[in-house]
């Protein structure tokens, strides 16, 4: 935690990269200390740093950041650190529409605060980069994290860590037949006083200015040290023009999402047009806004698609749901933002679900008046904690209410075995969900176990929400082979596809399984299966020319 303010403190620098990856199947001598942890620092805030500058620290142990990252089984860790200054203020509120209020806020932070450090944090989960090593492609979010889950950069490595094996597994079980997609990437970034602890209190436009600076930067230097390996491996002597994925590349995420496109209905604020005028290389970012070339949706009306597409063909197959008409099937909703809404979409006007069998419950009272509005679903304002040891006992027993299906897009990692239980009691026996770890990760097996008991089933959220990661695919595939991503056509083709790899997924695992199979049997198969495709890629070994062959988009087959 104390990293950041040491390094810079101590090479007296203002920005700084630091390296921890293990060991892959390209060694070669332009890449030395593979097994130590590796810095390259900048007397600037903004400077792009070369990774030819990289090298084991002389005079600072670094080591602790290596035993984490082992200890994690990740490939590596990377932190992008710059100190707060003016030239960094600038860079980051440049061609910002509020640029003023920003920087006003900022420079009284510096002012206040003395010592402030801002670090994007990127875990790759992929252990050796297999089998496409450093062409592997890379595609997870970037996040931030207002909450109290993340106090410090050691949450934050635990959260990425988790956040990009899940990548992982949601790449394998979307595009088994594509390994190059398999790499499992997760992107954080944090604001930190001279001890480390993030500092709190600051506004969306402060937050969204830093990480406008930080993301570019490091992903710039990902992608160049990338280059730098796969030629000295010999898979190529520049990255090609054409028909090949940038390695890493920015995707929206927690905070960032409605951000990134300018989406937020409540702020202008749009990152990707900000890069873009900047003249920052967009190849390297997904999901850009349709002007730029990106697609005609958000990353979240996909993901809600998917989850609608699964949920439904759980529902159909579960041994006594699917006795039942669709227009019998009651529903229950966490969360009425994005992937809430187009979930909502997918399962009236898709799935012919009665909106009025849905009930949907957010803290949002705007959130809820605007779904109502849009579908003619049933809505409840009322916060997590409150619906589960409150409000949802009393609508069964004293009104008679109750649901065959949950389905959880909201935070994640707080459905704890008690809410389960409140569930299971209002009748629920199917459960899915688009938020990361809909179950609380600590107590998951206990849940698991309830909903099993109970003759559920459970799907995991990782072989669920991989819509949004699709249409990032999809829309960065289709803008390096030349073409555009806001057409009608590749709109549809987006939604097709999550359709037909939910689909498919749901009938691979219940084909593996007996009838009348439990809801623990059908979590373990799905979990087995990820982890079959998984270990199926990364036991595979090419070499330079294969790699090079296969990393040629123009030679996929994405249907």
């Amino acid at each position: 935690d104390h990293v950041p303010h040491k390094l810079l403190r101590e090479t007296r620098s203002r920005g700084a990269v630091v390296v921890a990856r293990g060991e892959d199947d390209f060694e070669s001598p332009s890449i030395q200390g593979a097994r130590e942890v590796l810095m390259a620092t900048s007397g600037s805030s903004i400077a792009d740093i070369d990774p030819r500058l990289l090298a084991p620290s002389k005079d600072l142990d670094l080591s602790a950041l290596e035993a984490r990252r082992v200890a994690e089984g990740v490939h590596s860790i990377t932190l992008m650190i710059s100190k707060l200054d003016e030239d960094l203020m600038l860079e980051a509120t440049r061609s910002l529409t509020y640029r003023y209020r920003a920087l006003s806020e900022l420079r009284a932070l510096e002012e206040f605060a003395k010592t402030v450090y801002v670090v994007y944090v990127v875990t790759h989960s992929n252990p050796k980069q297999r089998p496409f090593g450093p062409l592997t492609v890379n595609i997870g979010g970037d996040c931030y994290r207002t909450g109290d889950q993340i106090r410090d950069l050691s949450s934050i490595l635990d959260r990425t860590k988790q956040l990009a094996e899940a990548m992982l597994r949601k790449a394998v079980m979307i595009f088994p037949d594509i390994p190059a997609l398999h790499g499992g990437k997760k992107g954080e970034w944090i604001v930190l006083d001279e001890e480390g602890k993030k500092i709190d209190g600051l506004s969306e436009e402060a937050i969204i200015s830093l990480g406008s600076s930080i993301i570019p930067r490091g992903i710039r230097f990902l992608n160049r040290y990338k280059e730098q390996q796969a030629v000295a491996a010999g898979i190529f002597g520049a990255f090609p023009e054409k028909d090949y994925i940038f390695p890493d590349s920015g995707s929206p995420d927690v905070l960032s999402g409605t951000f990134w496109r300018g989406e937020n209905p409540n702020k202008y604020i749009n990152m990707c047009e900000a890069w873009n005028a900047r003249g920052v290389d967009m190849r390297s970012f997904t999901c850009l806004p349709p002007d730029l070339g990106g697609t005609l949706d958000p990353s979240s009306r996909p993901t809600g698609f998917g989850v609608a597409t699964t949920t439904i063909e759980l529902a159909d197959n579960h041994p006594n749901l699917g006795r039942n008409s669709r227009s019998k099937l009651r529903f229950i909703l966490e969360a009425a933002g994005g992937v809430g809404d187009s979930t909502i979409e997918a399962l009236v006007e898709m799935h012919g679900i009665n909106p009025n069998n849905i009930t949907v419950f957010d803290k949002s009272a705007e959130a809820c008046s605007s779904i109502r509005g849009k579908y003619g679903v049933k809505t409840t304002t009322v916060r997590h904690t409150d619906f589960y040891e409150r409000r949802l006992r009393r609508a069964v027993e004293d009104d008679g209410v109750g649901y065959d299906v949950w389905i959880n897009n909201g935070e994640g990692n707080n459905t704890k075995p008690e809410h389960v239980a409140e569930l299971i009691h209002a009748g629920v026996r199917v459960f899915t969900g688009g938020a990361n770890n809909y179950l609380e990760v600590a107590t998951q097996k206990k849940s698991l176990d309830l909903i099993s008991a109970a003759g559920g089933w459970a799907w995991p959220d990782a072989a669920t929400s991989g819509g949004g990661w699709t249409l990032a695919v999809i829309d960065i595939l289709t803008r390096c082979q030349g073409r555009k991503s806001n057409t009608k056509e590749i709109q549809r083709e987006i939604l097709d596809i999550v359709a037909q790899r939910n689909r498919q997924l749901v009938r691979d695992v219940l084909e593996g399984l007996p009838a009348g199979a439990s809801g623990k049997e059908v979590w373990e198969r799905v979990d087995s299966l990820m982890s079959e495709r998984a270990e199926r890629t990364l036991g595979r070994r090419l070499s330079p020319q294969q790699i090079f062959e296969g990393a040629d988009t123009s030679t996929w087959n994405l249907v």
